[in-house]
């Protein structure tokens, strides 16, 4: 079994040596690890345009050394411009949410925007899920507010209850009767919870 643990910001420390108290049983998880920070962008889009480095590459060159000055960005765009393969054109989009972690998402906005990039339907499944995921999580904790106004302590059951809802319409619609109850049974009795 291999692992590759690429450590997007930052620098790692993943490998472990470890001992069973008491016994010479020992195991060692070895892990090869790549911390991006430490590479340099102009190198690595050197070696892509050579062929010594894949073009999937791209994407991550924001996380680089270097990953955010307009030099490097106008190079990146000229060989993300010649990339013909379907697979990297199907990744240049996720160069936009690297760019964010690396903290220069403002140094690739204008270049990303104008870049024709096939779009890739993960990263907006991703992007919707992740926006429902917050409308939800948003959805839950205003009704578990309005609900401790009337009771401070909810039972665990009607909490996980609450927690377990995924349909954003029925959480609208629990939220309304949470404001019409008149007590926590009343809401019970209403919502099935």
């Amino acid at each position: 079994m291999g692992l590759v643990v690429v450590n997007l910001r930052g620098r790692g420390r993943s490998s472990r040596k470890m001992k069973l108290s008491g016994t010479k049983l020992l195991t060692t998880l070895g892990i090869v690890e790549r911390n991006l920070s430490r590479y340099r962008a102009d190198k690595t889009l050197r070696r892509i345009e050579t062929g010594k480095a894949p073009a999937a590459l791209l994407p991550w060159i924001p996380l680089f050394q270097g990953g955010y000055q307009a030099g490097i960005i106008s190079e990146w765009v000229r060989l993300a411009k010649q990339q013909t393969d379907a697979d990297v054109l199907r990744v240049i989009p996720l160069t936009q949410y690297f760019a964010e972690a690396a903290g220069c998402r403002e140094a690739w906005r204008e270049t990303l925007e104008g870049l024709n990039v096939v779009k890739s339907e993960v990263f907006e499944e991703w992007t919707a899920l992740a926006e429902q995921k917050g409308e939800r999580g948003g959805r839950v904790a205003t009704l578990l507010r309005i609900l401790r106004r009337t009771q401070a302590i909810l039972p665990a059951d009607l909490e996980q209850a609450i927690r377990g809802v995924d349909d954003l319409a029925r959480l609208d619609a629990i939220v309304d009767s949470a404001l019409s109850s008149a007590s926590i049974d009343d809401f019970r009795r209403t919502t099935g919870l």
